[in-house]
């Protein structure tokens, strides 16, 4: 705790738009009064043979300890000072304050001790006008075709199999036997043996289909026939060594196990713990409008986003933009990584992924900034009661107890990255409830 008089005088120094150089110089008379503090500290901690704790003369604690009084003594110093000057000039520094290379730290009694320290600030700048943005919003109702289609879709995806004794139709099943002819001197891996040689294989009349071309080939077909047709792999194909090549195929058909579409009726509904075939027709209504409205919601934040973005401009604080690109740097680099590409090869795209990673770092550090000043002009917060429904999902998610995930989340300092991420999503709402907003109908 700061000592009552601990006088100083601070010098403020603007060596760049986002940095600040303190020169401190503390009081001789708050000097002395630090390092007798330090000395009272310390004559209650040590033991010496023949005196109380707490009664060891100062001249024998200054003679013995003089390097650890010197050192107590200039940290207190320091750390109070510099708490002091920032609380004094209402200074918020992002991350910690650093000693100035050149900075010579010395301590002499009766004397002023002067160090200078350098720090970041957030930028100061005029907020853009936020309140009553133009925006639009492609119209979310869902019209009875498109409830229609869907449901179509789902019952679709719902097809039950019997063998009804009918030809073989798109959307039919098929259990076969088929054999390619390889041409003479040609060879195949393993991984090729199920495209050419199958036996009571399954083989279903729509994309994607196992044997392209198959359903054209067998539409008609009864159990017992038999086909010989050129099956052609693209080129594209997902089997390297099969694509491009065109083989004979012979194709038994064993059995034609024909699509039966589920039709939508009130017993179709209780399947799926449903009263009725309007309350599915109803449910897929409301979610998809549901889905619509949380993609328009989305689109509406990227507008609210890039009109705020490209109406204001500021500088960065240089060390926190640095970090920033590292940290993206290095994620672009990890995702190369995961997509297959080596290490020379992400080395040789260094250039590129520094370009990039400087581009997104300074997008997100100016869009933090921005929010981070509209809500607090808003006055927009995030309580714990906000992060209760993340909490929960994450809870039930992985099967643990609430007061676990809490503990997890604090302990990987997760749970300011889930804050941060609510602020905001809640400040740029309160911008869009404040905007004016037109609906359009058919946007696509």
């Amino acid at each position: 705790m700061e000592k009552p008089n601990f006088n100083i005088t601070v010098t403020i120094t603007e060596t760049a738009p986002c940095s600040r150089s303190l020169k401190i110089q503390v009081a001789p008379e708050s000097v002395q009064a630090t390092y007798d503090d330090a000395i009272r500290t310390l004559n209650n901690q040590i033991r010496l043979p023949g005196f109380r704790a707490g009664k060891v003369p100062r001249a024998i604690i200054v003679s013995r300890y003089a390097k650890e009084l010197e050192a107590e003594t200039i940290d207190k110093l320091i750390n109070t000072a510099l708490r002091k000057a920032l609380e004094d000039n209402k200074l918020n520094p992002i991350g910690q304050p650093e000693l100035d290379k050149d900075c010579k730290l010395e301590l002499k009694l009766g004397e002023p001790f002067e160090f200078t320290a350098n720090i970041e600030i957030a930028p100061v700048f005029d907020l853009p006008e936020y309140k009553k943005l133009a925006l639009t919003k492609a119209d979310t109702s869902v019209s009875e075709d498109e409830v229609n289609d869907a449901i179509n879709t789902f019952l679709e995806n719902n097809i039950d199999y019997q063998q009804t004794g009918k030809p073989a139709a798109q959307k039919d099943m098929l259990k076969v036997d088929y054999k390619a002819a390889i041409p003479e001197g040609e060879t195949y891996s393993d991984k090729c043996n199920y495209l050419m040689n199958g036996e009571n294989s399954w083989l279903v009349l729509r994309e994607p289909e196992l044997l392209p071309g198959a359903s054209t080939i067998l539409v008609g077909a009864v159990p017992g026939d038999e086909k010989d047709a050129d099956i052609s792999f693209p080129k594209d194909f997902y089997n390297t060594e099969l694509a491009g090549k065109t083989f004979k195929y012979h194709i038994k058909v064993n059995e034609v196990h024909n699509a039966i579409v589920p039709e939508l009726n009130d017993e179709f509904a209780k399947k799926y713990k449903m009263d009725s075939a309007q309350q599915i027709k109803d449910n897929f209504k409301k979610n998809m409008e549901a889905r619509k409205e949380q993609v328009e919601n989305e689109k509406l934040r990227t507008q609210v986003m890039d009109t705020l973005l490209a109406a204001v401009d500021f500088p960065l604080p240089e060390k926190l933009l640095a970090a920033e690109t590292a940290h993206v740097k290095e994620q672009l680099a990890n995702r190369e990584k995961q997509h297959g590409k080596k290490d020379d090869e992400i080395a040789a795209m260094d250039a590129d992924l520094a370009k990039q990673a400087d581009t997104q770092a300074r997008m997100s550090l100016r869009r933090e900034f921005l929010i981070s000043a509209i809500a607090k002009e808003e006055k927009v917060e995030v309580t714990f009661n906000d992060l209760i429904p993340v909490i929960s999902e994450i809870a039930q998610r992985e099967k643990k107890s609430i007061q676990q995930v809490v503990k997890a989340l604090r302990d990987n300092r997760q749970m300011d990255v889930i804050g941060n991420s609510l602020m905001f999503t809640k400040t740029v709402d309160k911008i869009i409830s404040l905007a004016d907003i037109t609906v359009v109908k058919d946007q696509k």
